[in-house]
């Protein structure tokens, strides 16, 4: 008689199972299946004895082997440290319950007003206007700038202060300086070589 220890292993983990094992010999006489093994869980190791010799083969052609008693393969706890198993009423390895760890509800936050979230948009400032400082000064460049005309090397420009803009602004040769805050309009005009002459009025808000 020859006896051979199988492992296996396997990536289940959250089943139970049993192994049997059948074997063939040298004179291709079978064995009959071996009783199944313990109850085991994935990643444990279960042992089943299976009977090699030729024997007497029975009517089905396979060696007959005689069960042990209890209907399954003893198996002895090893002397090294090994864990015993303590089998469960219905032959069964008894497992110990898992401990739940209580995981803590998530606490929500009330809905924040979304009317506090709204941020008041800047102020647009209209085409060819310039938002300037109390009693600052704006020059030529800037103003024609602003006024967004097309100026060449042979043109001539002129800038010309509305009336109703005085109290707020002064013109001086080609520069504007402000007083006190108000708006100012000023009137840029571009003569080409030719004599053509293009106007723009821009507005200077000192504030």
């Amino acid at each position: 008689t020859t006896s051979l220890q199988l492992e296996m292993d396997t990536a289940d983990t959250t089943s139970s199972y049993s192994v049997t094992v059948a074997a063939v010999n040298t004179a291709s006489l079978k064995s009959s299946a071996s009783e199944p093994s313990d109850p085991i869980s994935a990643k444990k190791k279960a042992a089943a004895t299976v009977d090699l010799s030729a024997g007497t083969p029975p009517a089905g052609g396979g060696t007959e082997k005689t069960p042990t008693t209890g209907g399954g393969t003893e198996k002895t706890p090893t002397t090294g440290g090994g864990t015993e198993k303590t089998p469960t009423t219905g032959g069964g390895t008894e497992k110990t319950p898992e401990t739940t760890t209580e995981k803590t509800p998530t606490v929500i936050s009330p809905a924040v007003d979304q009317l506090q979230m709204l941020v008041s948009p800047a102020p647009v400032v209209p085409a060819y206007t310039k938002v300037i400082a109390p009693k600052s000064k704006v020059t030529s460049k800037t103003l024609i700038a602003l006024s967004k005309l097309t100026v060449a090397k042979t043109s001539k420009t002129s800038f010309k202060l509305s009336s109703s803009s005085k109290k707020y602004c002064q013109l001086s040769g080609t520069t504007i300086k402000n007083i006190k805050a108000g708006t100012c309009s000023v009137t840029v005009t571009v003569t080409t070589k030719a004599g053509v002459k293009k106007s723009r009025t821009v507005k200077l808000i000192a504030r």
